[in-house]
């Protein structure tokens, strides 16, 4: 979230996952100046700005879309980092899970799959949502015991 003074980080998820939240809140609490509360239907933070945020943006966004920094993953995502991903862009289909990475194109897309399958052994393909792709993980149990390492 931009401001004067650079970027914010927020985070929200539903009331049901008070826990999460709160376990967020105290990773980043020395960067937040209130607790979490309750907004409707959700629960969130939002965190003071401060330079580390608008560093991790430049990572992120390029003229203002989201993408994929994959040397950045290759450095720094482990198999913790990948479940927490999961947990706030991932859903469960059956057996299957997918991770919601429509925002980012299909090229993006594809070259993060041949990343979750070098550095996890994921099987993982692209899937049509809307005209849009989206990863699709084979099988909700293989990605539980490859993260589980």
């Amino acid at each position: 979230m931009p401001t004067t003074a650079g970027f914010c980080f927020r985070v929200h998820h539903g009331v049901q996952q008070t826990e999460y939240v709160d376990w967020k809140f105290k990773v980043l609490e020395q960067f937040v100046r209130s607790a979490p509360r309750v907004s409707g239907s959700g629960y969130y933070f939002r965190t003071i700005t401060h330079p580390e945020f608008s560093v991790l943006r430049e990572f992120f966004y390029q003229a203002g879309r989201k993408i994929v920094p994959v040397s950045l993953l290759e450095t720094y995502l482990d198999e913790f980092g990948l479940a927490i991903w999961i947990m706030d862009d991932g859903a469960s289909d059956g057996k299957q899970l997918r991770l919601n990475t429509q925002s980012f194109s299909q090229a993006e897309n594809e070259e993060l799959a041949k990343f979750l399958r070098a550095k996890f052994g994921l099987e993982v393909r692209l899937n049509n949502d809307k005209e849009r792709n989206r990863l699709r993980f084979k099988s909700c149990n293989d990605v539980e015991a490859r993260i589980a390492r």
